[in-house]
């Protein structure tokens, strides 16, 4: 298998080398989870010779889809850095203060009446707020800009956007990947063994406030959403979700609390807390 015949998400893993021979062909086990197979891939739309990837992504079911155009690999570069040496210390209570951080300074905040904030989640990613073909969805990018935030208040430095990139290679080293595309974020949690299926997390591993949940809507493989989980009860997880509604599935552009269902529509968990040598 060459690498021009993989799907970006998985080119994306190999740049970041965290995929495997082992994971690309299917063996081992990613958490508790084996890397998906070929048909159940997501679709990251073409790949040009420009190296731009489209995703779709949409914050409720109800929703119709928004697009995300990027470049991976730029985006690689611009989160790890070009010669980071040394990283930040791992903050060990950083699920709970992200959680008390999304309370207090994000919940709330819309496209209607934040603009400006919004445009600064994407920013962070060289996006615009909207293209040609609508709002660019920022569900990633609002979750990745909150997360850096969380280090730079621990570090003592201002929040901007230089000081915001300069951590998130902090973050992808520490907890996840911070990026805009639920996609690579998803695949870097297989590759980095922090990703926790829905199946076995409801049978042996139950989800955990700060864990990060992927949704599938359609349940077709594809990730089109993804929140922070605040808290579970019974078989409903409480969230907070950038980019949803806050109505009724349908007014989007929203940083809301929700209630789930811990149902089909749930793809799986990234475990944040879950320390690798990687």
């Amino acid at each position: 298998m060459t690498t021009n015949a993989l799907p970006m998400a998985r080119r994306t893993l190999l740049a970041l080398g965290v995929l495997t021979a082992t994971s690309l062909g299917g063996g081992g086990r990613v958490g508790a989870q084996p890397a998906p197979a070929a048909d159940d891939r997501a679709a990251e739309g073409p790949d040009p010779a420009d190296g731009l990837v489209t995703e779709q992504q949409s914050g409720d079911a109800g929703l119709p889809t928004e697009t995300l155009t990027f470049d991976p690999i730029t985006l690689i570069r611009d989160i790890q850095g070009a010669s980071k040496a040394a990283y930040e210390p791992r903050i060990a209570t950083f699920s709970p203060t992200l959680l008390t951080t999304l309370g207090t300074d994000f919940v709330g905040k819309s496209r209607a009446k934040n603009r400006g904030e919004i445009t600064a989640y994407l920013g962070l990613f060289d996006l615009p707020f909207a293209t040609d073909q609508g709002p660019v969805p920022f569900c990633a990018a609002g979750l990745s800009y909150a997360s850096a935030c969380v280090y730079a208040k621990a570090k003592g430095v201002a929040v901007s956007r230089s000081s915001l990139r300069s951590l998130l290679g902090d973050i992808d080293h520490h907890h996840f990947y911070p990026t805009p595309s639920v996609i690579d974020m998803m695949y870097v949690a297989m590759g980095k063994r922090r990703w926790v299926r829905r199946q076995d997390a409801v049978r042996s591993l139950a989800p955990r406030p700060g864990w990060i949940v992927i949704f599938n809507w359609n349940q077709d493989g594809k990730p089109d959403h993804v929140g922070i989980v605040e808290r579970v009860a019974g078989t409903n997880l409480h969230t907070i979700e950038f980019n949803t509604s806050d109505t009724d599935n349908s007014n989007g552009g929203t940083v809301a609390r929700r209630v789930r269902p811990l149902n089909a529509q749930v793809q799986g968990f990234i475990r944040p807390e879950v320390v690798r040598a990687v």
